[in-house]
């Protein structure tokens, strides 16, 4: 597994050493470009010590849009999954230290469910290393 780290936000997570990890500004791709069906994204947010963060609540208002979804809390994260007309569509919001996340994955419709299993071990090695 190859390490990233995240020297603004201050957190770690590790992806598979075939996998690709890209940054622009507070986005971080991850994807298999060899083989890959998806994108894992993480879109990080500065929140700060003292906020106490509704996951359950923020994602059900970023899936607004969408006519159909349920929103779970397990371990720490606000999760669902969808289907749109064209894409399988998983989010998920968690909060490690003073960051907040939203990760978002989509493949084809086709491909749900092959890549779930790398895209967990990325999300539980997710973790925060400082306070910046």
């Amino acid at each position: 597994m190859k390490n990233y780290t995240d020297d603004k936000f201050g957190f770690v997570f590790l992806y598979p050493d075939e996998w690709t990890c890209e940054k622009e500004d507070n986005v971080i791709s991850v994807y298999d470009s060899e083989n890959g069906l998806g994108a894992l994204q993480f879109s990080v947010y500065y929140v700060g010590n003292d906020n106490e963060i509704d996951l359950k609540a923020e994602l059900e208002d970023f899936l607004e849009d969408y006519e159909s979804f349920e929103v779970h809390i397990t371990n720490g994260f606000a999760y669902s999954k969808l289907k749109d007309s064209e894409r399988w569509w998983q989010y998920w919001f968690f909060q490690r230290g003073n960051t907040l996340i939203l990760a978002s994955y989509n493949c084809e419709i086709e491909d749900e469910g092959k890549e779930d299993r790398a895209i967990k071990e990325i999300l539980d090695s997710f973790t925060q290393n400082s306070i910046n």
